[in-house]
């Protein structure tokens, strides 16, 4: 039999077993509640992944701190309008710059060529001399150069095309040729680095790799390369991030198609593959089109086909089917500026849409311009056919007015 002793002793060892109990299972509680409710800010050392620490002397819970992460880490495509330049124009304070395209080549000068428009008086434009044959790309821009490049067929490389990249003086518009080669896709000036970066191929191996070329020193380093099945030379671009950095496209569509590869790179030229879901934004934004409500007390011309009205800087600029559409495979669109009776004040310009082809509008952001532009499914950009100011009711436009249909 126990003695009382022995019960005695029984009862406290009891009682501290459930004493240990109790607060095993508060302080599992408790872990598991933070563990829940906050996520480490700091870790020291690898067995400490269970602290956290309070930052400001604010607690910050797990999904506040995942949204300020992904926020700091989102890959945001800059839109076209906002950016310096494209492959097809390129703005200074002072000046705006584009290239004419295969859309407009045969209806003035025959070949293809760089203009440039005063933005105070955009009548004063004109062409700029760049030597060499071949369609014309905008590669970028500082403070002193336009970069461009000329492209042909390269008879050597027939999966190829040959550039002759120049760089054209602000101030003098004099052109000096500085790299010539056959190339895997257009170049592209990268300001942060002071260099041209290009994009080869090696078709056997199925292999594309990314060089860069030093201006200072003439240097030239490969800085990145990558497997790929998609094999198109007209079918590369270079897209410009919020942030910087750039993106690198190789698709067989020239587009955003998700099988196409992406290469994202820094200001440091450190890059990495990426896929396009990766990317929020898009380049090319449409003006958005006035709702019904907006378009009540403006009368409408009966006999045009309205595809799209907008209201710019108080002008009203509509998208038209100029004669009756029939659902051809591809027709021809008009830009026209109304007026609040829903008469034609005037026509901007024309475009071809369908079959691998678009036409729109698009303001170019900080200023009183709206470029009207056609658009081509093999390509990251697209052309601008003219300038038109809101403010003085100038236009500046490559499509001659015998090949437009509707009238002022």
């Amino acid at each position: 039999m126990m003695t009382m002793k022995s019960l005695l002793r029984l009862k406290i060892i009891l009682m501290l077993l459930l004493l240990f109990l109790f607060i095993g299972c508060e302080l599992e509680s408790i872990a598991e509640s933070a563990s829940n409710e906050y996520i480490n800010m700091i870790e020291l050392e690898p067995e400490e992944k269970d602290e956290y620490i309070c930052l400001d002397e604010h607690v910050l819970s797990a999904e506040s701190v995942d949204d300020e992460a992904t926020s700091l880490n989102r890959i945001v495509a800059a839109r076209d309008v906002y950016a310096n330049f494209t492959s097809t124009w390129a703005k200074t304070e002072e000046h705006f710059f584009f290239t004419s395209t295969r859309f407009t080549t045969e209806f003035i000068d025959g070949d293809f060529a760089l203009y440039r428009l005063p933005l105070d008086d955009i009548t004063k434009g004109g062409r700029i001399d760049v030597p060499g044959d071949g369609e014309i790309e905008i590669l970028g821009l500082d403070e002193q150069y336009l970069f461009v490049s000329r492209r042909y067929d390269d008879p050597d490389t027939w999966r190829l095309q040959h550039y002759e990249v120049y760089r054209i003086s602000l101030l003098t518009l004099d052109a000096m040729l500085i790299d010539e080669g056959a190339y895997y896709g257009v170049p592209f000036f990268k300001l942060t680095n002071n260099s041209i970066l290009f994009s080869h191929v090696d078709f056997d191996n199925r292999i594309v790799w990314l060089e860069y070329l030093y201006l200072d020193t003439g240097a030239r380093h490969t800085f990145f390369e990558f497997e790929s099945d998609n094999f198109h030379s007209l079918g590369t671009g270079w897209w410009q991030m919020e942030d910087g950095s750039i993106v690198f496209i190789n698709s067989i569509w020239g587009g955003a198609e998700p099988g196409s590869d992406f290469i994202l790179i820094d200001s440091e030229l450190q890059s990495r593959q990426i896929q396009l879901d990766e990317i929020d934004g898009t380049f090319m934004r449409a003006p958005k089109p006035l709702s019904l409500d907006d378009t009540q007390d403006i009368f409408l011309q009966d006999n045009i086909d309205f595809t799209g009205l907008f209201s710019i800087n108080d002008i009203l600029i509509a998208t038209i089917f100029p004669r009756p559409h029939r659902g051809e495979a591809s027709a021809w669109y008009e830009a026209i500026v109304l007026a609040e009776d829903g008469s034609t004040v005037k026509v901007l310009g024309g475009g071809w849409y369908g079959h691998n082809a678009g036409f729109g509008i698009q303001q170019l952001a900080g200023t009183d311009m709206i470029m009207i532009k056609q658009l081509n499914y093999f390509k990251v950009d697209g052309w601008v056919l003219g300038l038109y100011c809101t403010t003085t009711g100038v236009l500046f436009s490559l499509v001659p007015q015998e090949m437009l249909i509707t009238h002022s």
